[in-house]
């Protein structure tokens, strides 16, 4: 009967021990989860304000041909392919 109580206190601590084992582990997950999706948002935020310089840079470009820039363009391209 005392082996039997011995055996059951050992399995017993091993047991404790491993709950504790992956109750940290559980924590450092979770942490770097948190960290992953910060560093998530972090990217996209920069992402969306680069769409929104592109783009102010595409309606730029678009202004400009409107003044004739981009027929000039087209003209200096096809001279400088003949050349």
């Amino acid at each position: 009967m005392a082996l039997e109580a011995d055996d059951l206190k050992v399995t017993r601590q091993r047991l404790s021990r491993r709950v504790g084992e992956l109750q940290q582990e559980l924590g450092r997950e979770t942490s770097l989860r948190s960290s992953l999706e910060d560093s998530h948002s972090a990217l996209l935020t920069r992402v969306k304000e680069m769409e929104a310089v592109v783009q102010r840079e595409r309606e730029e470009v678009g202004e400009g041909e409107e003044r004739g820039c981009g027929g000039q363009c087209s003209n200096f391209i096809v001279t400088t392919m003949n050349v």
